[in-house]
């Protein structure tokens, strides 16, 4: 039988993939097959042990580690050829197994959402310009300028304090808003903040243009049920709160 190359390498990477389904490819003796095998797996494996330290020690107590990288090698068809995307295809194969039946518990796809953003902003490449930022400007009267090294999530699990001696067992009555920045230093914080602090960030990503107290402004309009002067005092207190930890750069210069 005659083989043409393309098809002697959808039969190898099938095999690779997927040994316990595909048949062996043509001549090529299980031995040397087995050695492959193991590289390709192990190489991924450890790469998403590194990226899921948390995730990877919960389900290898439940042994159940291992079928669900077997899994995500076999099925998953990632679309990047760089391994530092392979983490972020991993979320979407568990996001994609949350309605499934399955022995995994139900925080799985979330918690690995979040270590996969503290990974996502450890390595971000994106810069801040120095030159469009005053330090010390009035946040008030100034336009506020966020940390571009920053993600603003909601959770119904509580991610931040899972651990192998701690699992919850029910989802959290409200959702938890995180947000996540890295700082000077190069080191990835989380704040869990309340419902008002997320709009209010929400706010500054959305409507970049707005000084500080026209974005106190705008809040208030979004919540007619708190009392203004309310929201003026602790948003204020707030944006100097968000400066001071490294989220909240200073003012955009006016020139």
């Amino acid at each position: 039988m005659s083989l043409n190359f393309q098809q002697i390498q959808h039969e190898f990477t099938a095999c690779l993939r997927d040994p316990q389904r595909t048949a062996l490819p043509h001549n090529v003796p299980p031995q040397r097959m087995q050695i492959y095998r193991d590289l390709f797996y192990n190489n991924i494996e450890g790469f998403l042990a590194q990226g899921f330290p948390l995730l990877q020690r919960i389900l290898t107590q439940k042994e159940l580690w291992h079928p669900l990288v077997h899994t995500f090698f076999a099925s998953h068809a990632c679309t990047s050829p760089y391994f530092v995307d392979i983490p972020e295809a991993f979320v979407s194969h568990l996001a994609a197994m949350c309605d499934m039946p399955s022995p995994y518990p139900p925080y799985m796809a979330e918690l690995a959402h979040y270590e996969w953003l503290e990974m996502l902003l450890d390595i971000s490449a994106e810069a801040v310009d120095e030159g469009r930022i005053d330090r010390d400007g009035d946040l008030l009267h100034g336009i506020p300028v966020l940390n571009p090294v920053r993600r603003l999530v909601q959770y119904q699990w509580p991610v931040t304090t899972i651990d192998v001696a701690h699992e919850p067992t029910e989802p959290l009555p409200t959702a938890l808003h995180l947000l996540l920045f890295r700082d000077a230093a190069f080191r990835v914080h989380f704040i869990e903040i309340n419902a008002l602090t997320a709009l209010l960030l929400e706010q500054l990503a959305t409507t970049p243009t707005l000084t500080g107290a026209e974005q106190l402004q705008a809040l208030c309009g979004k919540m007619p049920n708190i009392d203004a002067g309310q929201i003026r005092h602790f948003g204020a207190a707030l944006l100097e709160d968000l400066q001071a930890r490294g989220c909240i750069l200073g003012t955009a210069r006016t020139s």
